[in-house]
């Protein structure tokens, strides 16, 4: 979980200067509760090989299939 948290670390000042979208979802796994807010870049983010396995040795099956949008509303940043 350490090497998980230096690498995100280490991203998040270039992450901050990148556009997304959030929207208000659910946990990915039982119960399915809808108390998430989802952040979602909109352009993809370069990751290692060895990064993205150490992430995945955490958060193995963490996911479920995409779900409709309803009426959830998606927010855009905006850059001043």
């Amino acid at each position: 979980m350490q090497r998980v948290k230096k690498i995100l670390e280490r991203n998040f000042f270039k992450l901050r200067q990148r556009d997304y979208v959030t929207y208000l979802g659910s946990l990915t796994t039982p119960p399915y509760s809808e108390t998430v807010i989802w952040t979602v870049l909109t352009t993809p983010v370069e990751v290692s090989k060895e990064q993205l396995d150490i992430v995945r040795k955490i958060v193995d099956a963490n996911y479920r299939e995409c779900q409709q949008l309803c009426e959830r509303t998606i927010r855009a940043s905006v850059k001043v």
